[in-house]
């Protein structure tokens, strides 16, 4: 499981990053695969996280994507076999309006589940409208969706992941130090909004970044995880997590 785990991640990097970004099929067509949500590494405090995700058009030069995403929850330090805590597997498709030259629209469906059996079983549906946008070295994406088909063992996380997920970030804040930087936060209020303690409000705060000095390939990654729903499995549990590693 861990090497074929790890044969997943190197090759999703290497097919995803600009370089190798276009292989040749039967009819000697490009074929793009490219990255989808974020490709990371990252490991402490609660396990190691490790997430591959790209995303290719149904047809040729079309706005029609079909994505995948999967995410993985190590216990790598943890324990001397170091099992796999959760997998969680997240298959979409959608379509992209590129409605200017900052502004994009995406509506697509997806299912998210962690491929187990019985009590241990996690799975949902949803439709969602998202839309991402520029401005200079600002960005943003707001993420809408209703969740549908629940599998019984979490027909309450709608409680905790709730309808809304929006993100901020901004790029090149430090230019003396570093290169390639960026840092944004990522918040999902759950199914309410409160911020008195009683709601299921979640914050993500992520800095990634190069050193000037030191020619590598890959990002160094901050990640901080405040909130509920990180993993399938333990979805209604509170989670806090700091965690460093390499993003690319």
């Amino acid at each position: 499981m861990v090497w074929a785990w790890l044969l997943i991640f190197v090759s999703t990097v290497a097919f995803a990053s600009p370089r190798f970004s276009k292989a040749m099929d039967g009819a000697d067509l490009p074929l793009r695969l490219e990255r989808h949500k974020r490709i990371f590494f990252i490991s402490g405090t609660e396990n190691t996280k490790l997430q591959v995700s790209a995303k290719i058009p149904v047809l040729y030069g079309s706005n029609l994507f079909v994505a995948y995403t999967e995410t993985g929850f190590w216990k790598l330090f943890q324990k001397s076999s170091n099992p796999f805590e959760d997998i969680n597997h997240n298959p979409e498709i959608f379509y992209r309006w590129n409605l200017h030259e900052h502004f994009d629209l995406d509506a697509g469906v997806e299912h998210l589940s962690n491929g187990t059996d019985k009590a241990n079983s996690r799975s949902w549906n949803d439709l969602y409208v998202q839309t991402m946008g520029k401005v200079d070295n600002l960005y943003f994406t707001s993420k809408a969706y209703y969740l549908w088909d629940i599998d019984a063992t979490n027909e309450n996380i709608k409680t905790y992941l709730g309808y809304v997920d929006m993100e901020l970030g901004i790029k090149e804040l430090i230019r003396s130090k570093f290169q390639s930087n960026e840092l944004y936060v990522r918040w999902r209020p759950g199914s309410h909004l409160s911020f008195n303690g009683s709601g299921y409000n979640t914050f993500e705060i992520g800095l990634k970044f190069k050193f000037s000095a030191v020619r590598l390939f890959q990002h160094f990654f901050v990640n901080y995880y405040n909130g509920y729903g990180e993993n399938q499995l333990a979805y209604d549990r509170y989670t806090r997590a700091l965690r460093a590693g390499l993003t690319f």
